[in-house]
């Protein structure tokens, strides 16, 4: 266990106003619990854990961890959770698999082994998307919109989507009786990736002829950590360049995402594959921007994009992004911004464990 320290706003008082739930963020590459005091929408994590998903077999064990510090720590048992997972969730409450990794989640069966009143699944993006309504402009980098703006967008839909160990996508709605925006699941990032460009329609015959993907290319074979190897390895192969240690690392390591990112300062073949990547990035948010119509703005999350802030210029990607031959204007006044905040998540998967728990009360 991995464990964190206190998360923004510190040690809320345990007052009538404010109460302890637990959220999750299970991804594909790691685990994270955070236990929260919540207050309507104030969000503040008190104390956060990190596991690496793979060596999980079941999720009892570091809940269980979790919910023992609430009472040995903070006194208080926690009575909800919400865990946002890496996969598709339905309804049912039925027990679920993640997308890009071997782990079951079964809802009811948690519940029952933990003793909780309310133990809930939503979609990773879902968790995102309620996490939003809890962000501080400080936790966004915004690329301003070069068109005109009003006031009334401040309740307009929104949009998120984010490249991580996958591309998840939410599309978020206004609720006046919760006064928040509500997200809505989406598995848009499998939608089939559309080659437009001489070069796109390269990188897709490279794909198919190596091997690299099965069966249809999505917008996530590309959109994604290992899509940033697969484009690297692309433009390896596109310019035949005189081989350096740092070239053979990357070429033989099994995960190429975190060394190009490493390396975007030092090596012109990882700064071209960021910038090829983020050119994809601009290209899937301008459609999903058009199939949505997020006019209080699409936000960027995930950690290839925070990671690498420095390497990303706002007025190049607006410019992709607002580059269509029938509604740049429309596209002119759509928002971007960044979400910088890495516990987005658990924001998002604790708000929605307190929303979950007056329901049940009420």
């Amino acid at each position: 266990m991995d464990q964190r320290g206190r998360g923004r706003g510190g040690f809320a008082t345990a007052e009538s106003s404010w109460k302890l739930v637990l959220g999750g963020d299970v991804g594909g590459t790691n685990t994270s619990l955070a236990l929260a005091w919540v207050a309507g929408r104030q969000v503040r994590l008190t104390a956060s854990f990190r596991y690496p998903t793979p060596s999980l077999q079941d999720l009892a064990a570091p809940l269980r961890e979790v919910l023992a510090y609430a009472r040995e720590r903070l006194g208080r048992s926690v009575e909800s959770a919400v865990l946002g997972v890496a996969g598709p969730v339905s309804g049912t409450g039925r027990r679920v698999k993640l997308t890009n990794a071997d782990l079951w989640i079964d809802p009811p069966s948690l519940k029952r082994r933990l003793g909780l009143r309310h133990l809930s699944l939503l979609n990773d993006f879902v968790a995102l998307g309620y996490g939003i309504n809890c962000l501080r402009s400080s936790d966004l980098l915004e690329f301003p919109p070069s068109g005109r703006r009003d006031r009334a967008f401040r309740l307009a839909p929104r949009a998120a989507m984010g490249a991580g160990t996958g591309l998840g996508k939410c599309l978020l709605i206004y609720h006046p009786e919760l006064g928040l925006h509500v997200p809505y699941p989406s598995e848009g990032g499998h939608a089939d990736f559309p080659a437009t460009s001489p070069w796109e329609r390269e990188l897709v015959s490279f794909l198919e002829q190596m091997g690299l993907v099965s069966g249809r290319i999505s917008y996530e074979d590309l959109l994604s950590g290992a899509g940033l190897g697969r484009i690297y390895r692309f433009l390896r192969h596109r310019h035949p360049i005189p081989e350096t240690p740092l070239l053979r690392r990357i070429d033989q390591a099994e995960d190429k995402a975190p060394l190009i990112s490493e390396h975007l300062d030092v090596e012109p073949l990882c700064r071209e594959a960021f910038a090829r990547f983020l050119e994809l990035y601009a290209n899937c948010a301008r459609n999903f921007a058009l199939e949505t119509l997020p006019w209080g703005g699409i936000y960027l999350a995930g950690g290839i994009v925070a990671r690498n802030l420095a390497h990303i210029d706002g007025q190049i990607f607006r410019k992709r992004f607002e580059d269509h031959p029938r509604h740049r204007s429309l596209l002119e006044s759509i928002p971007i911004r960044i979400v910088r905040r890495y516990e987005a998540s658990l924001y998002g998967a604790a708000l929605a464990a307190s929303l979950a728990d007056s329901r049940e009360r009420s």
